[in-house]
């Protein structure tokens, strides 16, 4: 299965040296989604690489997937440009670049199980979470500090984005996504 790299990056030799230290580091196929900082649109991806304008400019949608960013600036290698994101600088070494890249590649991995791509808002995961546990409404809207129709209407946003009609269904979810610590 190709892996989506999407590389966001002023520099158009940057992009190019990024996608062939990434072809390397790779053992699957890749497929690369090269955009200057400029657009727009960001699409889904396995990983994202790109500079501080891009990463700024969208940061909401890059911070909900901070475990597969890395942020091209220039900072020292590892540095956390926001929220533990990874940084890496232009005087990074190839192996420092590639080791980075290596993580984020093994990270998507662990993430690539489609339903956990799902973005839920913290909350609506906050009430997956207790749904998880075997919680009433009632009794998630009194742990939370929320209505009963609150949690009603993030169960019902929950369930469209999941896919998932039960409250059942819900609980399972949780628990196979990890969502409720064991016993």
């Amino acid at each position: 299965m190709k892996k989506r790299i999407f590389i966001a990056h002023w520099s158009d030799i940057v992009r190019r040296g990024l996608m062939s230290l990434a072809e390397e580091t790779a053992n699957v196929p890749c497929e690369f989604i090269v955009e200057t900082p400029t657009q727009p649109a960001v699409p889904d991806a396995d990983v994202y690489i790109l500079d501080s304008g891009a990463f700024m400019h969208h940061l909401d949608f890059f911070l909900k997937r901070k475990e597969r960013v890395a942020v091209v600036c220039n900072l020292e290698a590892g540095s956390d440009v926001c929220s533990g994101v990874v940084c890496f600088g232009l005087a990074a070494s190839s192996q420092e670049i590639k080791r980075t890249l290596s993580e984020l590649l093994e990270r998507s991995e662990e993430n690539s199980n489609p339903q956990t791509r799902v973005d839920l808002s913290n909350r609506e995961i906050e009430v997956l979470r207790e749904i998880g546990r075997g919680k009433s409404f009632k009794e998630i809207a009194d742990t939370l500090f929320i209505s009963v129709n609150t949690v009603t209407t993030h169960r019902k946003n929950i369930s469209a984005k999941l896919g998932i009609r039960t409250v059942s269904g819900l609980s399972v979810y949780a628990h196979l996504n990890n969502l409720v610590p064991p016993d």
